[in-house]
Parts: C-alpha cells; sequence; structure tokens
C-alpha cells in the first residue's frame, strides 16, 4: 500500500510540476504574441513608434509612450483579426497576421502542454514504451510517406498601393510573390497584402524602411514631401518618355536604376526594381478640350502633376488610392488622373464621370518594389538576384495584360457612355512645355536630381526629341 501511494504522491508531484511549467510556458508566449501583434499593429495604430536598431525586421526595438493597459492589448488583438477593414480585403489578406497568429500559436502551446502533462501523470515506465512505440510507428511512417515540403528560410510581407482586382497587382503576384517561390525552390515566400491593409498606401516608404513590412509595393510620387524632386523623375515625367519600352530603356540601359538606388537607399530601402506599366489617364466629370479648361477645374493628382496642373490653373489635389472613388462620387475632386482604361474600368469611375481624356498625362509611369534595405542585405546573393529577375518579369507581365486588354477596355466605356476626348496636338504641347520647364528645373534642387535630370535630357536626345 505504502509503495502504491508512495508512486500516487509522486505522479501527483509530477502533473503539479508539469503544470507549474506549463502556465510559465503559457504566461511567456502570451507576452511574445503579445509583443508580436504590439511589433506590428502598434505603429499603424499610433501606439508606438518603431526604431530601427540596424536589424533585420523581426528585430526592431519599439519605444513605447507607457505600459499597455488590457484595454489597449484588446484592442491591438481585436485590430489584428479584423484588418483588413474592408471585406474585399479580408478576403485577399493572407492569414498569419498579428492575432490571428498569436492565438494559433497558443492553441499549439495548450496541446503540446496538455500532450506533456499526460505523459507525466502515466510514469517513466508507460513513457519509455510509448516513445519506443512511436519511434517505431514513425520510422514506418517515413517510410511510406513522401517527404515533408521544406518550409521556407525567409518569409517577407509585402503591402501594395492596388487592390487585387488590378492589372498591376495580379501581374506582381503571378510573376513575382509566385515566381520567387517557384524560383528559389520554397526556400523565400511572401505574403501580399492589398491596398491600405496594414498602412496607408503613402506611408509605404517609412513603413518598409521600419521593417513594419519587409517589402512594399508602391510609386515615388507619395513620397515626394519626403524625398524631394527625385521621387517624382523616378515615378515618371510629364513630357518625357512616351511609353513603358523608352521608360524601361532610362532604367536599364542608360543606367537610372543606379540614381533611383542611391536614393533610396538614404531612406532605409533598396529600389528592388521598377514596375513599368501602362498609361495613367484622366477621366472627368467636366470636359476637358483644351488647356484653359483646366482652369478651375479639380484634379486628383500627386508630384509633379499636381505642379504642372496648378501652372496651368487647375487645382490639384492628393487623395489616397483607396480614397479615390468616394472623393470623386462625392464632388470632393472633378476629375480624377488613375491609370489606363483597363484599371479606370474596374475601379468603376465610368460609374460616375462621363469623360475620358486623351493623351495621358503620365505616358511612362511606374511603379516599384522596394525592400528594408537590412532585410535585404542579408539575404544570399543568389536569392537577390532572383527576386530582381522577378520582379522584371512581374513589369513585363504588366505591360503586356493591359495592352491586351485595353481595347476592349476602351469599348466597354463607350458602351457605358463614356465620351473620349483628345486635346489637339498643339494644346497638348504647349501644356508639355510647361511640366518640362518644372523638371528641368529639378537640377537646381541637388545632386541627384542634377543627375537624373542631365541623364534624361540625354537620352530624350538620343530618341531625337
Amino acid at each position: 500500500m505504502e509503495g502504491r501511494r508512495a508512486q500516487d504522491d509522486r505522479r501527483r508531484g509530477l502533473t503539479r510540476q508539469a503544470d507549474r511549467r506549463a502556465n510559465i510556458d503559457l504566461q511567456e508566449s502570451r507576452r511574445d504574441a503579445d509583443a508580436e501583434t504590439v511589433a506590428r499593429l502598434g505603429p499603424a495604430l499610433g501606439l508606438v513608434k518603431p526604431t530601427a536598431a540596424g536589424r533585420p525586421a523581426g528585430n526592431l526595438e519599439f519605444s513605447t509612450k507607457a505600459r499597455f493597459s488590457d484595454h489597449e492589448m484588446q484592442k491591438l488583438h481585436e485590430t489584428a483579426d479584423s484588418r483588413p477593414e474592408r471585406e474585399e480585403s479580408k478576403r485577399d489578406a493572407p492569414r498569419g497576421f498579428g492575432g490571428g497568429h498569436a492565438k494559433k500559436s497558443m492553441r499549439k502551446i495548450r496541446s503540446r502542454r496538455k500532450r506533456k502533462n499526460e505523459m507525466s501523470q502515466t510514469g517513466p515506465d508507460v513513457n519509455r514504451r510509448a516513445f519506443i512505440g512511436t519511434a517505431v510507428g514513425g520510422a514506418s511512417a517515413a517510410i511510406l510517406s513522401p517527404s515533408p515540403v521544406r518550409a521556407a528560410e525567409y518569409n517577407l510581407r509585402m503591402q501594395t498601393h492596388v487592390s487585387p482586382v488590378l492589372a498591376p497587382y495580379i501581374a506582381l503576384e503571378q510573376e513575382f510573390v509566385d515566381g520567387v517561390k517557384k524560383m528559389t525552390g520554397g526556400r523565400v515566400e511572401i505574403q501580399m497584402y492589398p491596398i491600405g491593409a496594414l498602412y496607408p498606401a503613402d506611408q509605404t516608404l517609412e513603413a518598409v524602411a521600419n521593417g513594419v513590412t519587409e517589402l512594399g509595393f508602391s510609386t515615388g510620387f507619395y513620397f515626394a514631401g519626403t524625398m524631394g524632386p527625385i521621387a517624382s523623375i523616378e515615378s515618371g515625367l510629364p513630357g518625357a518618355e512616351r511609353d513603358a519600352i523608352e521608360r524601361n530603356g532610362f532604367f536599364y540601359e542608360k543606367g537610372f536604376i543606379d540614381i533611383a538606388r542611391e536614393a533610396y537607399a538614404r531612406h532605409g530601402v533598396y529600389y528592388i526594381a521598377p514596375n513599368l506599366g501602362s498609361p495613367w489617364e484622366i477621366v472627368s466629370k467636366v470636359p476637358l478640350r483644351s488647356k484653359a479648361d483646366f482652369a478651375g477645374t479639380k484634379i486628383r493628382t500627386g508630384g509633379i502633376e499636381a505642379e504642372w496642373f496648378n501652372a496651368i490653373g487647375a487645382d490639384a489635389v492628393f487623395i489616397g488610392g483607396a480614397e479615390v472613388y468616394t472623393a470623386f462620387a462625392t464632388g470632393v475632386v472633378d476629375a480624377v488622373r488613375w491609370g489606363d482604361e483597363t484599371q479606370n474600368l474596374a475601379q468603376g469611375l465610368h460609374e460616375i464621370a462621363k469623360y475620358y481624356i486623351k493623351p495621358a498625362p503620365m505616358p511612362a509611369p511606374n511603379n516599384h518594389v522596394i525592400a528594408n534595405a537590412a532585410v535585404w542585405d542579408s539575404l544570399p546573393a543568389d536569392l537577390q538576384a532572383i527576386m530582381e529577375t522577378a520582379a522584371r518579369q512581374a513589369s513585363m507581365k504588366y505591360i503586356t495584360m493591359t495592352r491586351a486588354a485595353s481595347v476592349t477596355a476602351r469599348r466597354q466605356l463607350e458602351n457605358a457612355g463614356m465620351e473620349f476626348i483628345t486635346i489637339p496636338d498643339d494644346e497638348w504641347q504647349s501644356m508639355e512645355q510647361v511640366v518640362r520647364g518644372i523638371w528641368t528645373r529639378y537640377a537646381d534642387a541637388g545632386e541627384l536630381e542634377a543627375r537624373a535630370v542631365a541623364l534624361l535630357l540625354e537620352y530624350l536626345a538620343e530618341l531625337g526629341r
């Protein structure tokens, strides 16, 4: 009897010890999960300010305003579970972000600790037999089962500044996200988020530099206030190249990509590649048939276009991509400079406005793919080369997708009642002279701008312009 009581006492002691270990580990896991949620969502909610410590994302230090209360932590976890706020973004955003990831980790820990408790209660002899049986069964299963898929060495997140229905998003997902995974043999996996899922589109530069996401897909004119005129030059200039092929030559044949990389490196990011595509055109509620018609018209735009339209009498208004439709529909602006026929159709702008204006004020614009500098430097050279190649392939995919679809999209817009207006050549050339005067003066803004403008003028001369 005493021997049996001693065994029972020992089992109860082991159970209590295992419970204490489980509780300690569970508390530590909750703190880790909370820390991860804070790290990912705190900056977006304004509760914390990320400060890079010269290490890759995931090892960033955060300076907090104060110790988080239970209410604040609840807010963070609720936000993690509810973002993105719009239903279409919810459907497209991958799982495993913020609070969802934390809850999944908690379930794993509870399950693991429960198994440990059960094993401790059965005693050492039973555990030993169970281990032997499991080992034999596992060995047999390993022989009969296929090899498991290797886990990714690098898990990267990227937010875009466009919605999932648009061509640049689709091309990027197919050629960059899926392409990188395939070409690296699964060593690199990229989670892609639509516009506004993690932070506002115009904060992409700061978010990537601070490691909120490791990658970003955006366009330079958002950052003209932070970077200066070089950001506008990088995203494309009116009155310069006339299509994406010429723009590609400026980046890769003339070497402008080196200037772009130098400019972005000063802000803590690596410029992987431009994302060349279709023209950016105007949809308007009022007819714009000449330079004079722009006077007093409120146009959604940004960067150098804003300077240009203001110079010819229009009223330029900057609005983030996620708010364009609502602002247009509610009369905040009279006209919107957005994408080409396919993108303007997908955005539903024909539901609001009647007039489609040609030529494109931005005939050869580009988005770009950027990376946190510390994360990029931590990647092996072969993976860097693959990602640069995949980004260029995404660009070509975008170009071919929109070229093929633009004719059909225009027919659909016309059938919906849109009138296509082409501003006469002499009027348009007069307008382009105004904008060329603006961007040639960018050369006075700094050393990078001077080099970029000189290179562009040299390139245009080679093209006979």
